[in-house]
């Protein structure tokens, strides 16, 4: 969860094309000083978007949202 005003709101998210990817993961544990479980899910969630071009493979069949909550679950 994230401080009010921190994150665009799904309206504007959308209307600027910005994909918000929510994990589980606490912001200390981005760093190099993180659970390394935690930045290899960040990376290989990077490394798809990037590799397809789109976020919209993380997101299930049923959102229209530009939010996806299930990027930690990128690895087996």
């Amino acid at each position: 969860m994230t401080d009010p005003g921190v994150l665009p709101t799904p309206e504007q998210a959308k209307e600027d094309g910005i994909s918000i990817i929510k994990t589980h993961f606490q912001h200390t544990w981005m760093s190099d000083r993180g659970p390394e479980i935690a930045k290899g899910r960040i990376q290989a969630t990077l490394d798809r978007v990037l590799e397809s071009g789109s976020v919209a493979e993380l997101a299930s069949a049923e959102s229209s949202s530009q939010s996806f909550d299930n990027a930690a679950a990128v690895l087996p």
